[in-house]
């Protein structure tokens, strides 16, 4: 099971990883507005189809639903969906694509201090290694082009 929950992972990796290049070259005619709208509608339609097909888990979950669990989960989707959206195309706009996928994908960093403080899990010294080396690539990544340096001129 752990292989597959590796595999897997790395497989949405994978995908996130292309994202943005897709995102680039629709950003050259198409405004990131209109992006996001678009594939919005298009995740709304799939957790539609998702809600058809596991009606009954949701209606058992929904009855442990509570005001605080709703508005967690609201202000997570808004926070971290919608905003860090608006913010990835901004940057992605007039940046490098696989600088700004680094940056947003430091992301194991932040995790693995967030969850010792608020979890209280552990870190592990190959955990700890591995996030620091994470953070030293993203920086070597964003700053290796001191020609251009991050945001781009003109793009």
């Amino acid at each position: 099971m752990k292989n597959i929950a590796f595999a897997l992972a790395l497989f949405v990796g994978i995908l996130w990883g292309i994202a943005p290049i897709f995102h680039k070259v629709l950003l050259r005619d198409i405004g990131f507005k209109t992006i996001m709208v678009v594939s919005s509608l298009a995740y709304f339609l799939c957790t539609c189809i998702f809600a058809l097909v596991f009606w009954k888990d949701i209606v058992k979950d929904s009855k442990h639903l509570n005001v605080v669990n709703v508005s967690v989960i609201s202000l997570v989707a808004i926070v971290t969906g919608f905003l860090a959206n608006l913010i990835y195309f901004f940057v992605l706009k007039g940046s490098k694509s696989y600088i700004v996928s680094a940056l947003i994908y430091s992301s194991p960093f932040f995790t693995l201090i967030a969850s010792y403080l608020f979890l209280k899990e552990d870190i592990t010294l190959v955990g700890g290694l591995g996030c620091l080396l994470i953070v030293m690539g993203v920086v070597c990544l964003a700053m290796g082009d001191k020609k251009e340096g991050f945001f781009l001129r003109g793009d």
